[in-house]
C-alpha cells in the first residue's frame, strides 16, 4: 500500500499485553485470592460500552451510575 501509513492508537515503544488479564484471573484462582478486576468495574465497563455502542438505547438517561473501587496496581514485572 503506497500513502499515508494507518493510524495508530499506540505509539511504535508501547506494546499491550492482551493475555495479562486472563493470566491475573488465572493467578488470583490458582492462588485463591480475589480477582484483581472486581464484578463492579466489570458492569461498570459493560455498562460504557453498551453506551458507546447502542446510544439511541439510552437517549435521556444519566451517562453511568455504576461505580468500583480503584484497581490494585500489578506488581513490576521484569
Amino acid at each position: 500500500m503506497v500513502g499515508k501509513p494507518p493510524f495508530r492508537l499506540l505509539g511504535g515503544d508501547k506494546s499491550v499485553d492482551f493475555c495479562r488479564g486472563p493470566a491475573e484471573m488465572a493467578d488470583a484462582i490458582r492462588d485463591k485470592r480475589p480477582f484483581r478486576f472486581s464484578p463492579e468495574l466489570r458492569w461498570h465497563t459493560t455498562q460504557l460500552v453498551e453506551r458507546m455502542q447502542y446510544p439511541e438505547q439510552f437517549a435521556g438517561r444519566p451517562m453511568l451510575e455504576s461505580t468500583f473501587a480503584a484497581i490494585e496496581p500489578f506488581p513490576d514485572q521484569c
